[in-house]
């Protein structure tokens, strides 16, 4: 189980460790270690494992991130190889990538539609949401079939969802004298009761 006031720590620590120019640079370090190690079943294994010695680990990351990463970032995989805090090092990158968007004015975002979108309407809702929330954003597209049209967007713990189906479901919950017919609840995928089956 993840410590996250651990992990929030050594993130500060990592970010105020960094003149601003090294921050971007910092960061494309750490995405890249993460992508290795998820990309290695034997790294991630020996990296987890109590048995290794924190020397021995303090090797591995020289011999394989040595020559590909600043030296800050290669210093603070040493430190968390000589804690042992290296089962943390997925949540410590999170920690940081949040940082750095702080630190850049970026908004990660998730939208989700009932189909695929062109990239002109891509581009069109991303700048919309970054016109209302004055940040750069970041947009991840996703298709959902099952919201049967519209879009929903998650922004951190935000939900806003703009679906057809989301919609319907209000529609009939305001209408409280009124039955969707079965044939729509079948088609919507909603239980007898009008609520929805997810």
């Amino acid at each position: 189980m993840i410590n996250y006031r651990i992990v929030k720590r050594y993130a500060q620590a990592l970010f105020g460790s960094l003149q601003d120019t090294q921050v971007e640079g910092v960061y494309r370090d750490l995405q890249y270690v993460n992508a290795s190690i998820h990309q290695s079943k034997e790294l991630r294994a020996l990296l987890q494992s109590p048995v290794v010695s924190h020397n021995k680990k303090q090797e591995i990351f020289r011999e394989i991130y040595g020559d590909s990463i600043s030296a800050p970032t290669l210093d603070f995989l040493m430190l968390v190889a000589e804690k042992r805090r290296e089962s943390m090092l997925e949540g410590i990158i999170e920690a940081y990538q949040e940082l750095y968007y702080g630190f850049m004015n970026l908004l990660p975002i998730e939208c989700s539609t009932a189909v695929e979108i062109g990239e002109d309407l891509k581009i069109q809702l991303s700048q919309n949401i970054a016109n209302q929330v004055q940040k750069v954003v970041i947009a991840n597209f996703d298709v959902k079939p099952e919201l049967k049209g519209g879009v929903v967007v998650k922004i951190s713990d935000r939900l806003y969802d703009g679906s057809v189906r989301r919609q319907l479901e209000l529609l009939y919950k305001r209408l409280a004298d009124a039955e969707m017919p079965m044939s729509l609840q079948n088609k919507l995928g909603f239980s007898a009761s009008g609520c929805s089956a997810d």
